[in-house]
């Protein structure tokens, strides 16, 4: 290097067990302090399944993670798209959940 700068020669990877961080729901904002109860969803069982189709279809995650990022969202498919977007962005998505 030059001047007073870093030259890096050997870089380690340490991988170790997933901890508890791994179990937080990477699509979902926390709650406002003002927030509103949540509804439950009406939508049935095939309903829920071509949400959760079209959701992987266009956000590229396989069903499994479509399903939580809908859920996680109350089936709003326009909010978990935002929610889906934010948190790609910010890297809260796993990698497993683009594995179809």
């Amino acid at each position: 290097p030059q001047n007073a700068g870093f030259c890096i020669i050997n870089e380690t990877l340490f991988v170790s067990p997933a901890n508890d961080l791994s179990k937080r729901k990477p699509f979902m904002n926390p709650p406002p302090e003002t927030a509103a109860p949540a509804t439950t969803s009406t939508l049935d069982e095939a309903s829920k399944r071509s949400l959760a189709t079209s959701f992987s279809d266009k956000s590229g995650m396989n069903l499994e993670f479509s399903v939580q990022c809908l859920e996680q969202n109350n089936w709003d498919f326009d909010k978990a798209g935002n929610m889906f977007n934010e948190a790609k962005a910010a890297g809260r998505i796993p990698p497993e959940a683009f594995n179809k």
